[in-house]
């Protein structure tokens, strides 16, 4: 199911009028760039979070659509097993793409937020949106400390969280599988390159996603992995987006899956797994890639180019618009100089 803006705003804890949405949305953008001494006040603030809800929630549901779209099935089937817990959970954004996305199959929904406006909010877009029973809510996680199995959610939360803070909830809850869903930026890949070691070295996970292998990331320091998604809206939503100026279209975003324990990755004996970091350059010829595979157990960065030959002018078009962060199989071809393999990309690319 996909909601439009109108099935929100008529949810929204505070009714906003035109214009004042458009300000208002223009005060957060304020807030989360320039004034963060000021991102405590506005989770109070049901203006403020209505707007908030009003811009983000439609948007930031696609990050988890594009991290299950690259999930394998048995991996899907082990998530809707899972309890959610949404640490920082915010209007319920997360919550509410994990229960569309499992069409309401899901074992319960905990939204945790320390802001009781948000969980007012929260509380609303569920009733208007699911009637469902699944969801409940809370300040901590003090009542949900269990056997049960757990997936733990942080949804643009770590920025209000030490890494000890994470650490010791990992170590209360004992989630089965980690999420991190976050900003596409290279301040929050430093810092996860510290967290995820610390996850599958010290707490023995195994990274589901984006990486192949649980392993040292290959990234250097002028560069950083994250994904770009390409979104398409209801068309209100498209028009709040030009009214405000700003592109939703493309979201870049930090996306991490960790299952608990040891994990082991399906290997196609037949063709490379790569998962695509960027396209570095088109050609009249060719497309320029930069992707992360496995190499002997290792995460490994390698430039493939894709030959144009044998694609339609439809296929080219879709092939360098390729999401960043997308799966491809491809069968090595030739060296073309030592950076760059020359493939033949196979399966269902585009």
């Amino acid at each position: 199911m996909e909601w439009s803006l109108a099935d929100v705003e008529e949810l929204l804890i505070v009714p906003l009028k035109d214009g004042e949405r458009e300000r208002l949305i223009g005060d957060l953008s304020t807030i989360f760039t320039t004034k963060r001494d000021k991102i405590d006040k506005y989770v109070s603030d049901k203006k403020l979070v209505s707007a908030y809800t009003l811009y983000f929630l439609l948007s930031n549901m696609k990050k988890l659509d594009f991290l299950f779209s690259e999930l394998s099935h048995d991996i899907l089937n082990e998530l809707q097993q899972c309890r959610l817990v949404d640490f920082g959970c915010g209007p319920g954004t997360y919550g509410l793409a994990w229960w569309n996305f499992f069409a309401g199959e899901t074992q319960e929904i905990w939204e945790i937020d320390s802001s009781k406006t948000m969980l007012e909010q929260s509380r609303k877009l569920v009733s208007g949106l699911t009637k469902s029973t699944k969801f409940l809510w809370g300040n901590s996680i003090a009542s949900i400390i269990d056997q049960k199995r757990t997936c733990l959610l942080f949804g643009n939360s770590m920025n209000e969280m030490s890494d000890e803070d994470i650490y010791r909830l990992v170590d209360k809850l004992n989630p089965e599988y980690l999420l991190f869903i976050e900003p596409g930026t290279k301040e929050v890949f430093a810092r996860f390159k510290k967290i995820i070691s610390e996850i599958t070295a010290q707490k023995h996970y195994s990274t589901i996603y984006p990486c192949l292998q649980t392993a040292a990331c290959p990234m250097q320091e002028d560069n950083w992995c994250h994904q770009v998604i390409k979104c398409s809206y209801p068309q209100d939503y498209e028009s709040l987006c030009q009214r405000v100026k700003k592109d939703r279209r493309k979201l870049p975003t930090s996306l991490y899956l960790f299952k608990r324990g040891s994990f082991s990755y399906e290997v196609d004996e037949n063709c490379v797994t790569a998962r695509v970091i960027q396209l570095i350059q088109e050609t009249k010829y060719s497309f320029i890639f930069e992707v992360c595979l496995d190499h002997d157990g290792c995460n490994d960065l390698k430039n493939i180019e894709v030959l144009k030959k044998g694609f339609t002018k439809r296929e080219q078009k879709i092939l360098v618009k390729i999401e960043y962060g997308r799966k491809i199989f491809f069968e090595y071809v030739k060296q073309r100089d030592d950076s760059t393999w020359i493939v033949e990309l196979i399966g269902e690319n585009i």
